[in-house]
């Protein structure tokens, strides 16, 4: 992620991940596509971590004093909206615990 912002966008997500159009990378993969590719690896843009304040998670989660909590919660949300963005999880082992632990908690 290049950065983390706060957007009003989103209704139903607490969070989104969207292609950092400014990103160097980006133009740079838009001019490549432009032009056939020639053959070369496409770098891939960065992207953006959008949180809706609203969300109730987000909220649960920043009245929250457990930093064990906020930290799994915050793995877990980054990894869903990764998932949302068909993407594959590097540490799936790590989401299952991560999440895991948040259902425990709420059991």
């Amino acid at each position: 992620m290049s950065k983390v912002e706060t957007t009003f966008d989103l209704t139903d997500s607490a969070v989104c991940i969207k292609v950092d159009k400014e990103d160097s990378g980006y133009m740079m993969a838009q001019m490549m596509k432009q032009f056939g590719s020639m053959g070369g690896d496409i770098p891939a843009p960065k992207q953006i971590l959008q949180i809706n304040p609203n969300h109730e998670l987000i909220k649960k989660l920043s009245d929250s004093a457990d930093v064990n909590l906020i930290d799994d919660a915050a793995h877990v949300l980054l990894d869903q909206a990764k998932l949302y963005e068909g993407e594959t999880l590097e540490d799936t082992a790590g989401f299952i615990a991560r999440l895991n632990r948040i259902m425990a908690k709420a059991l």
